[in-house]
């Protein structure tokens, strides 16, 4: 976890710096633009990742509707 920590230190420090170097430059829009971006890929990866995900009690559902279809009705039985 060391490692881990060590690049999402570094990572958070880049923002102000990055922030900084875009206001002495008038750019200050900039800022809120990539940031924005940045937000809108994030939350189209996560509903592209998670968008066929079931929830638990979606699969428990399932799985009880496979038993019922496998167990044979009760007039083929006879």
């Amino acid at each position: 976890m060391g490692t881990v920590n060590l690049v999402k230190t570094f990572s958070q420090s880049l923002g102000p710096l990055i922030t900084g170097i875009l206001v002495e430059k008038n750019l200050f829009w900039v800022a809120f633009l990539a940031a924005g971006c940045f937000k809108a890929t994030y939350d189209i990866g996560m509903l592209l990742v998670f968008a066929g995900h079931k929830t638990r009690e979606e699969k428990a559902i399932e799985d009880i509707n496979q038993e019922r279809s496998d167990q044979p009705a009760d007039e083929e039985r006879r």
